[in-house]
């Protein structure tokens, strides 16, 4: 299995005879998150938001939506290009602007099937590897030494920082493979954690 390296949302449109879909992909980890990200980034104005999304180490959610196009012309071949480069913890919309002109089922397969296929172009990849959410918690004064040591040692480059007072929270995904170390790491410094 394959997924994003990168959490930012990726946009490409795409003009079919006057059609405009504009696609956008999300790494996502949960279910909650890709409904999150639909409704985030629907556009009720137009004529259609299909999507698709495959979430879990064995691609364990599998949903695809029509949105009013006709029976497996829009959902399905969004997910079968998600399928067929093996991906996982992906979330796709395809947003169509109707152009005025008739694309028949053949033409909405390829259209939407195109503009996801285009949107991949955009990305890189990388084996999917199951992770585990983690909570930091020190001293602001530590903040410096987390960011550089903790941080670097476990090659953490994505996270959220939070200041409560005179603490900071660092909020992470890490390798499950990694945890072990991890807590040890943490033990040994005297550095507060909480895994979700």
């Amino acid at each position: 299995m394959n997924q994003l390296t990168t959490s930012d949302v990726i946009s490409n449109p795409l003009i079919i005879k006057k059609s405009k879909f504009l696609c956008l992909i999300q790494k996502v980890t949960s279910e909650k998150a890709a409904k999150d990200f639909i409704s985030a980034y629907q556009d009720l104005d137009a004529t259609h938001n299909c999507y698709a999304y495959i979430i879990g180490k064995n691609a364990d959610i599998i949903r695809k939506y029509d949105d009013g196009e006709p029976t497996n012309t829009a959902g399905k071949p969004i997910w079968e290009v998600l399928k067929a480069n093996n991906l996982t913890n992906i979330v796709c919309l395809v947003i169509r602007y109707y152009g005025g002109i008739k694309l028949g089922a053949g033409g909405l397969i390829r259209a939407y099937a195109n503009s996801v296929r285009d949107c991949l172009k955009l990305t890189t990849l990388e084996p999917y590897f199951e992770e585990i959410t983690l909570q930091v918690t020190c001293d602001i004064s530590k903040n410096k030494v987390i960011k550089d040591s903790l941080f670097h040692f476990f090659n953490i480059t994505n996270y959220q920082t939070a200041y409560h007072e005179s603490l900071v929270v660092f909020t992470f995904n890490l390798r499950v493979e990694s945890k072990t170390d991890f807590i040890n790491y943490c033990q040994v410094n005297k550095i507060s954690y909480t895994i979700f």
